[in-house]
């Protein structure tokens, strides 16, 4: 998305944050926009617009994906989504496949480099994220 898109999502939405190709990251906390990489700050703006930055301008942002506890990743993979929870060095993917007895019911299923994985407490009580 273009600068003016993000800057506008941020606006309506200021608990989102997003990130450019090189790695700035754009964000509001509190009513300041931030750019930053790392610890490296080179904007804030109280009136969140991006203007000019420092000269700095990035043309295409992408959404960072907000974590979200596991019910949530169960309705959003019950809406066709792909959430995703990385413990230690694996990416684990939650699946909902509908029963086929009934027209209410759902089994989950999680998948590591598509193979079943077992549901643990890890992936019970952690934070996932669901790419858009």
């Amino acid at each position: 998305m273009k600068t003016w898109q993000m800057v506008k999502a941020l606006t309506e939405d200021p608990k989102l944050k997003f990130r450019s190709k090189d790695g700035f990251i754009a964000s509001v906390p509190g009513t300041t926009l931030r750019l930053e990489r790392g610890e490296r700050c080179i904007c804030t703006d109280g009136n969140i617009r991006l203007l000019d930055c420092n000269g700095y301008n990035a043309d295409e942002w992408e959404l960072v994906p907000q974590p979200i506890p596991f019910d949530e990743a169960v309705k959003a993979a019950i809406d066709g989504k792909k959430p995703t929870i990385t413990l230690g060095d694996s990416r684990y993917v939650l699946m909902a496949i509908k029963s086929p007895w009934d027209d209410i019911g759902y089994w989950l299923r999680v998948m590591y480099d598509d193979d079943p994985a077992e549901l643990s407490t890890g992936m019970i009580d952690g934070m996932w994220t669901v790419e858009e």
